[in-house]
């Protein structure tokens, strides 16, 4: 009986000291709002290769899919910038005006 009661009281003991530990890190922890944006607009796309052309009016950019294109919108248009059109499904022919990495950041 004293090794049940002992086993018990152990238990709600390391019970209580998780919870105390959980809620101390839940009040310190705040969410970056970057990373809130990026959360919120992140959606899971197929790894499967159909290009897809675009244009935002600044630069043409090559889209490993149209997913990926809807991801960067979302991401684009939260930080009002101009969103990517489909110019034409697969690869983008015109090697002019390509965007760059800061443009696409």
């Amino acid at each position: 009986m004293k090794i049940l009661a002992f086993l018990l009281l152990s238990l709600y003991i390391f019970g209580v000291s998780t919870e105390e530990k959980k809620s101390t890190t839940m009040k310190t922890t705040t969410r970056d709002p970057m990373f809130t944006l990026l959360e919120t607009c992140y959606r899971f796309c197929s790894i499967y290769l159909t290009p897809v052309c675009a244009n935002n009016g600044i630069c043409t950019y090559e889209f490993h899919n149209m997913c990926r294109m809807r991801n960067k919108n979302c991401y684009f248009s939260r930080r009002n910038r101009p969103e990517f059109q489909l110019i034409n499904k697969g690869q983008c022919w015109d090697k002019i005006n390509r965007c760059t990495d800061d443009q696409l950041k």
